[in-house]
């Protein structure tokens, strides 16, 4: 067995090599690095069966050590060598894909023999989760490339029912029968919002489809904010919609996917306005910390009627695409959506995201 052995302890080293000489049942061969700049290099140089790992490297804290190891050689078993049994240490070495092992006195070959054992098992384990979840995200990619094809076949259909009826409404060819004008205006209506579904279903395929190759990029806040408000202020004075706007700490820069959380702070607000009543108010507020992005958007006057002139009956929130592409969004900046739902029809929406990724 090839073994990595990264350890700073010389004479604990030697210790380990000594105990699995004379008890182990396999033979065994070791890589020695001490720190775990070496050990990285090492195992760059010489593929091993199971890394064994310090806890008290000189250039490296065992969480940030785990983590390099897992990242650059995500299918190599690890286990971490502790001086104590330390039940928070150990769930945590569990958390990050690690096994460890306390060291206590002198080296028991046998038990160390069974820990390499288990640690390549677990190693094996996540192996088969790693292609797993390979394939799942293979085949949902597939899904979604299938569906946004049949998305595109329904919006062409509907483009020129949005075109057939545009002409037969100005009257251009003539006339229509009394109280034709109300059907045919009708019937444009819920072709705009069939069509405005498919565009949002359509944006969060695309999105997903994209996820993997998305880049993070500095951003500043009150400047992302102050776009998303130039670009939704058609909508907003459409409907005689008041935004009020305020940013807390909008010069602090925070590594976002700038296009991704624009689209979301655009969805957001459009859907706000939809929902709030004529000459209402909306407030839209920013807040930056050391860990988190948090922005809410809210109606100060929500909607009363649900047959306000202007507005259209809300979808119940978990079939709104707006909110799924936001929620998409979110998830892709390791984030969340909340949101609440009143039977007021009043409706406020929080997207919190952390600072850095």
């Amino acid at each position: 067995m090839q073994i990595a052995l990264i350890e700073a302890n010389k004479s604990t080293a030697r210790a380990l090599k000594a105990a699995l000489a004379r008890k182990a049942s396999f033979p065994c061969q070791f890589q020695l690095a001490a720190s775990l700049k070496e050990g990285l290099s090492a195992l760059n140089e010489k593929p091993c069966d199971v890394v064994l790992l310090d806890s008290s490297l000189p250039d490296s804290d065992p969480v940030s050590a785990v983590s390099r190891v897992r990242a650059e050689f995500p299918s190599i078993p690890i286990l971490v060598l502790s001086p104590s049994e330390d039940t928070n240490f150990v769930k945590m070495m569990h958390e990050y894909g690690a096994h460890p092992y306390a060291i206590k006195g002198t080296v028991d070959g046998v038990r160390l023999e069974e820990a390499i054992n288990q640690a390549i098992a677990q190693g094996n384990t996540l192996k088969e989760e790693n292609v797993l979840l390979k394939k799942n995200k293979e085949t949902q990619s597939e899904n979604i490339k299938t569906f946004a094809a049949l998305l595109q076949g329904l919006k062409g259909p509907s483009l020129m029912t949005e075109r057939i009826l545009q002409v037969v409404i100005s009257e251009r060819f003539g006339s229509l029968p009394s109280g034709m004008a109300s059907i045919f205006s009708e019937l444009r209506s819920y072709n705009c919002k069939t069509l405005k579904m498919i565009n949002q279903l359509l944006a969060i395929y695309e999105y997903e489809i994209d996820m993997h190759t998305m880049e993070f990029e500095p951003v500043k806040l009150s400047e992302l904010v102050e776009e998303a408000l130039a670009l939704i202020d058609t909508s907003a004075q459409a409907r005689n919609v008041t935004i009020n706007s305020e940013v807390e700490n909008g010069d602090k820069i925070v590594q976002l996917n700038k296009s991704g959380m624009l689209m979301a702070l655009l969805t957001l607000l459009e859907m706000a306005i939809t929902n709030t009543g004529l000459d209402c108010a909306l407030s839209f507020k920013t807040v930056v910390d050391e860990n988190s992005v948090s922005i809410t958007v809210d109606n100060i006057n929500p909607l009363d009627k649900r047959n306000d002139e202007g507005s259209f009956e809300r979808l119940p929130p978990t079939s709104e695409p707006g909110l799924h592409f936001c929620k998409a969004i979110a998830e892709a900046h390791s984030g969340e959506l909340l949101f609440r739902l009143e039977d007021t029809l009043d409706c406020k929406f929080i997207f919190r995201v952390p600072t850095s990724h």
